[in-house]
């Protein structure tokens, strides 16, 4: 077992949970979605006051305060330590034998880190455990990767798994990072063909060949576009909805709007029914003001 909760070197953080931030994520429809952003949401909460205090220098997240529009996709925390990029990747596995690291955060060269942090999240405990970290080179040179799930993998025997060395590493500012080559680029109209081909494909990071989703998933604008649409592309039961039953998220306009009380329910002449309803889209990306 890689976690020990004992071990003096692996820091172990408090993560409480958040009920009404969970609640404030209702809008994210799909389940293992939604928990994905929550847990993300915790794990920043909870490394964020350790990083500041153990590290003398700027500490902030990349790229930006709340990735919600990475984390639907793309496992993965990234936070800068002055200048250095690290990557911490949650699991809530407690034997975990390796660390797992998407391919976005090694071959892209925008995200690529030059640190890698393994988290075991212990929910029923409350806390977030760091059990080992490794080097972009040390990743590159001695993980394994998997071509099905876009994938690097390091066993935990590679794993260094003293955070005093960690430390000692940030500070001497070690070179820890293998250059790697840039993908082609995409112009907007593919850019825009490929972002409707993602509205519904359960693992969008996989659906495109890596040279496609890495030049859309780097560009901060079509990566937000990809999210707000997948967020507003759930399939719709047309019955329920003239039975006035509606998906998570989705309401009649005269809830959304009660000052325009024409917004409702109505028959045409021939007696269609006609039902006008919304979801409030967020323009941000952040579920939180869905």
């Amino acid at each position: 077992m890689s976690v020990l909760f004992d071990n003096p070197v692996q820091p172990v953080l408090e993560m409480p949970s958040d009920p009404a931030q969970w609640q404030r994520s209702a809008s994210v429809l799909d389940p293992a979605t939604r928990w994905r952003l929550y847990l993300h949401q915790l794990a920043l909460r909870a490394l964020m006051p350790w990083f500041q205090e153990e590290f003398e220098r700027p500490v902030w997240p990349w790229p930006h305060a709340a990735s919600f529009d990475i984390w639907h996709a793309v496992d993965g925390l990234a936070l800068h330590l002055g200048t250095n990029r690290i990557v911490i990747l949650l699991s809530e596995t407690i034997d975990a034998a390796e660390l797992i690291v998407p391919q976005e955060w090694v071959d892209l060269p925008d995200w690529s880190a030059d640190y890698y942090v393994a988290a075991h999240v212990d929910m029923d405990g409350q806390r977030l455990v760091l059990w080992g970290y490794t080097t972009h080179t040390q990743l590159r040179s001695a993980g394994t990767y998997d071509e099905v799930s876009r994938t690097y993998c390091l066993k935990d025997l590679d794993l260094v798994q003293d955070f005093s060395a960690f430390w000692v590493a940030q500070y001497m500012g070690q070179s820890t990072y293998t250059p790697v080559d840039t993908l082609p680029s995409l112009s907007e109209a593919q850019a825009k063909s490929l972002i409707q081909d993602l509205a519904r494909v359960p693992e969008p990071r996989l659906a495109l060949p890596f040279s496609q989703w890495g030049a859309l998933i780097s560009n901060q604008s079509w990566r937000q576009q990809i999210y707000q649409l997948r967020q507003s592309t759930t399939p719709i039961n047309v019955e329920d909805w003239l039975n006035h039953i509606f998906e998570q998220g989705w309401h009649p306009l005269e809830t959304l709007l009660p000052q325009t009380q024409a917004l409702r329910f109505r028959s045409t002449a021939n007696s269609t029914a006609v039902l006008t309803c919304g979801k409030k889209i967020c323009l941000n990306t952040s579920p939180d003001e869905l």
